[in-house]
């Protein structure tokens, strides 16, 4: 962990302050004060919530998805505690992307639990829209089908509200796999229908999690955070490439980063500080 705080505690500005601080104060995750980038909007009756399929979820037994049973207490007080930080940042945040460095950080699994615990909330509806349509994961871990997703929706193939899916045992929860692979997933992302899907989802949930490709890799993360309101950036000390994380960070204006989250902690450094470090278990596994 020392030497990955080494490393970017030579980042300059907002971000490297936020880093080092997280680094220092693990479990309390550090939040800059900036104007909202959007006004808030109230999410309306929606008759896309109504008509998503149900589907119940298949998670294999030793999957780090919805640690939110009793047994999982200390893990999911982690997730309390970055959906509180995100419900109550002043920017008030409402379409998130969740990225990382490269493949491999843990930003799925990451993406997958935000929506989760926010989508736990009684008052709030959530979508998890799987924006990785190059390499899609979502739809497997949650043991639900691919299709059809995303990319048939942007590609005109079907409907939005034929492609959503309802998780029944989270109602609060809906997920738009990513469909159909497609040979030019960056044009689907970079087109007027991307926009104006994305506004839709905002006048129908209360929270959108859109789990991203890796920055520096694809376009497309860029199109992502285009039509966002922020970022939530994944590390994982024993994994992620310092060099890919420095620039990373570098590329990503303060006002847009909502927070770090240091996963797969070898060190346990979250739960020694008094919280819970589920990414010390997931560490144990392959995350993508």
């Amino acid at each position: 962990m020392s030497k990955m705080f080494d490393i970017l505690a030579t980042k300059q500005g907002n971000v490297s302050r936020l880093v080092q601080q997280l680094v220092a104060e693990p479990g309390k995750a550090v939040w800059e004060p900036a104007q909202p980038l959007r006004e808030p909007v109230e999410p309306v009756a929606a008759s896309l919530t109504e008509t998503a399929r149900r589907r119940k979820l298949h998670l294999s037994s030793d999957a780090p998805v919805f640690p939110f049973n009793p047994a999982n207490s200390r893990v999911a007080e982690q997730y309390r505690i970055a959906r509180t930080k995100i419900i109550h940042d002043p920017r008030r945040p409402r379409m998130i992307v969740v990225s990382s460095a490269a493949q491999e950080d843990g930003k799925t699994i990451t993406s997958i639990n935000l929506a989760g615990v926010l989508a736990l909330k009684p008052e709030l509806n959530v979508i998890l829209v799987e924006a990785d349509l190059h390499r899609s994961h979502i739809a497997g871990m949650l043991g639900i089908p691919a299709t059809p997703g995303l990319s048939d929706v942007l590609s005109g193939e079907v409907q939005l509200e034929d492609a959503l899916v309802k998780v029944e045992q989270c109602p609060n929860l809906f997920v738009l796999p990513g469909g159909s692979s497609h040979a030019s997933a960056t044009e689907l992302l970079d087109s007027p229908l991307w926009r104006n899907l994305c506004e839709t989802l905002r006048r129908e949930f209360s929270y959108v999690v859109l789990d991203s490709p890796p920055m520096r890799v694809l376009a497309d993360f860029e199109l992502l955070q285009t039509v966002a309101d922020g970022v939530v950036f994944v590390i994982r000390p024993d994994y992620t490439n310092r060099a890919d994380c420095q620039k990373a960070l570098g590329a990503l204006e303060a006002r847009s980063l909502l927070g770090v989250i240091l996963n797969a902690s070898e060190d346990w450094c979250l739960y020694r500080a008094g919280h819970s470090n589920y990414y010390g278990y997931y560490g144990q596994t392959k995350s993508q």
